[in-house]
């Protein structure tokens, strides 16, 4: 699958507000949840691997009056609760589940147009490219958290399992939701990139796939 148009490493040039990514493919990102943001009813979002990410575009689109639902999953629960939690604990009506513990907090308050779910699990920092014990790690219930929910709006794939996690995401599509994957030039995450009907590079470092192409955002 050809990436060739991508540009590894571009946050280094110019690093966006939003994400630990480049500027240009934070404004993207930021295009695709405003354009699935234009149907009815909240948009439904669901991020594989927590971060600036998801305290700064759900800040963003409830600055812009979109009405949204953003569930985060995270599997490291030291870097959650350093970095995630602080700034959920501030947004009214934010919700934070530890399945591990059957612990959940929800900050009191009314959440307004932005409604924030987050999912941690107790694991550590995993490095499985360092360390090939990390490799056997139990991350199934991270993995499969969409199995039998409804099809989200826009599925952001940028934690550890990518391509487990886009296999997920592949089988719960609706016919509009879009999927964006970061990171997308590691050659190992493309043969996952195979079960999407529609899906192209975009980015600097980014590819999106969708059931059909009329569902792709004109990015």
């Amino acid at each position: 699958m050809d990436a060739s148009g991508l540009r590894p490493g571009a946050w280094r040039e110019a690093r966006s507000p939003h994400a630990w990514m480049s500027l240009r493919d934070g404004e993207l990102l930021l295009a695709v949840l405003e354009f699935a943001a234009r149907r009815d009813g909240p948009l439904r979002v669901l991020e594989w691997g927590s971060g600036q990410s998801t305290v700064e575009f759900t800040r963003v689109l409830a600055e812009r009056g979109a009405a949204h639902e953003w569930t985060a999953l995270e599997y490291d629960r030291a870097f959650f609760d350093e970095h995630v939690l602080p700034p959920l604990t501030a947004r009214p009506g934010s919700e934070v589940r530890y399945p591990d513990d059957g612990a959940a907090l929800t900050v009191p308050g009314t959440p307004g147009t932005s409604r924030v779910t987050a999912v941690c699990w107790n694991r550590t920092r995993l490095r499985p490219a360092q360390n090939h014990a990390d490799r056997g790690v139990d991350l199934d219930a991270y993995v499969d958290y969409p199995a039998g929910r409804e099809p989200f709006d826009v599925v952001f794939v940028d934690g550890r399992m990518r391509r487990r996690c886009l296999l997920s995401a592949s089988e719960r599509l609706g016919p509009d939701t879009v999927v964006v994957l970061h990171d997308a030039w590691h050659e190992h995450y493309h043969c996952a990139l195979e079960r999407y009907p529609a899906g192209r590079f975009v980015g600097d470092e980014m590819w999106v796939g969708a059931l059909s192409d009329a569902a792709l955002p004109p990015l």
